[in-house]
């Protein structure tokens, strides 16, 4: 097995396939193809030490692609449909970003240091989602109805944003090493909050405010922040919270 021990960036080049000369390497550093025409991994390296960059491509299988990636895993804004063949492990940050994706199913089951990403997918929920996570993003995700599936715990933070029919707190983690973020949903029930939060708590925006009223009985913004605080053990570390209702 041949090693190149240094990074390699072929992006933005109109490369329709990755070149056959890379099919037994192994890449002790990172491997780039950003911005190219690429629908398959056909060629891939199994082994990428450093991170792994194939944005802005056409790629409709993950099939033939890298078995571990020791960073970044980043496949935004390609044809995918399935998670079918992503690498067994991953180093750090994954982002599933601007595919039409519309199940999870297919992620290792573990990502213990890693940050997932997700923004613009079609998904309902996040079965088939890693167990094990630092930090979860979900930016601009309208189909999810509810974090089924998602990890009973977080290393890290949760955020949360313009996510309009999340409804509650279904299948959130019951525990957030880090912070809570959520900000333009239209959350109606504080059913399934968190019960420990170890960071900061931000909510702006969250609520449809008339039904969360409706199902606390109370409409009164100081009564619902007590409320809110009094779901959830907070960390002994920093501690500090925003609600704007």
């Amino acid at each position: 097995m041949k090693k190149v021990i240094d990074d390699i960036y072929l992006e933005n080049l109109y490369l329709n396939e990755i070149p056959e000369q890379l099919k037994d390497v192994e890449i002790h550093g990172s491997f780039g193809l950003r911005g190219n025409k690429i629908s398959t991994l056909k060629n891939c390296p199994k082994f990428i030490q450093g991170s792994f960059d194939v944005s802005e491509n056409k790629l409709k299988s993950l099939k033939d692609g890298p078995n571990f990636v020791g960073g970044s895993f980043d496949i935004h804004k390609n044809n995918l449909t399935s998670l079918e063949g992503m690498p067994h492990t991953i180093g750090k940050s994954v982002n599933l970003s601007e595919n039409p994706i519309s199940s999870l199913v297919g992620m290792p089951s573990s990502l213990a240091n890693s940050d997932l990403i997700i923004r613009k997918l079609p998904i309902k929920n996040l079965i088939g989602c890693s167990n094990n996570l630092r930090t979860l993003e979900l930016i601009w995700c309208n189909d999810l109805i509810d974090l089924t599936g998602a990890p009973t715990s977080l290393n890290g933070n949760l955020n949360i944003h313009w996510c309009q029919n999340i409804k509650n707190f279904k299948g959130f983690p019951k525990s957030i090493k880090g912070n809570l973020v959520i900000s333009e949903c239209a959350i109606e029930s504080l059913d399934g909050f968190p019960t420990y939060i170890g960071g900061k708590l931000d909510l702006i925006k969250p609520f449809n405010s008339e039904k969360l009223y409706k199902n606390l009985g109370t409409n009164d913004v100081n009564q619902i922040r007590k409320i809110i605080l009094s779901k959830f053990q907070w960390g002994t570390g920093y501690r500090s919270h925003e609600i704007e209702l």
